[in-house]
């Protein structure tokens, strides 16, 4: 439980650091984040070899994390940019509506109905 702990941890200061220091070094340079995910996939691939050796292992699954928390800002921040940083999600929640009213496209054409159909129709 302390390195699922301990990568969060670091995973949250990778996602801190690109968002304050690596977005601006990723939109001058795009390739950076290329980068990023290339060592992300080579510390992946290379694992077998260094799981093994004890002080070694934990700086290189700290700096796994890192670089994922990192990798996670553009994705993070693309999402923002395309939802309007989350109102269109919020938006249509802001008011409670209730649960087991139809909307009134339903009901209106109902209202001239013979009465047996409106108490199916419920």
């Amino acid at each position: 439980m302390s390195l699922f702990g301990l990568s969060l941890l670091v995973s949250g200061l990778g996602v801190y650091a690109g968002m304050h220091y690596g977005i601006q070094y990723f939109s001058a340079n795009p390739a950076a984040i290329w980068l990023c995910f290339g060592v992300e996939l080579v510390l992946i691939f290379t694992s077998r070899m260094w799981s093994k050796i004890e002080p070694l292992n934990y700086l290189l699954f700290a700096a796994f994390t890192f670089i994922s928390g990192v990798t996670l800002v553009p994705l993070i921040l693309s999402f923002a940019i395309e939802f309007q940083g989350m109102t269109s999600f919020t938006a249509p929640y802001s008011q409670p509506q209730p649960l087991l009213e139809p909307p009134l496209s339903w009901v209106t054409p109902l209202k001239n109905r013979s009465p047996d159909f409106r108490v199916f129709s419920l």
